[in-house]
C-alpha cells in the first residue's frame, strides 16, 4: 500500500513495473481535488 497525500489539489495515476523496472502498465490519472474548479469540470470530463 501506497499514503497519498491529500492535503493538496493533485493527480495520481499507477504504474506497474516488470522484475526489471521497465514499465509494464499506466493507468488514467485520478484526479484528487480539494473543492471544485472555479470553472467547473468540462462536459467533456463530466460523468
Amino acid at each position: 500500500m501506497l499514503a497519498v497525500d491529500t492535503s493538496s489539489s493533485s493527480f495520481v495515476r499507477t504504474q506497474v513495473l516488470d522484475a526489471t523496472g521497465e514499465v509494464v502498465g499506466l493507468s488514467n490519472p485520478v484526479w484528487l481535488l480539494r473543492e471544485p474548479p472555479a470553472a467547473g469540470i468540462p462536459q467533456a470530463r463530466g460523468y
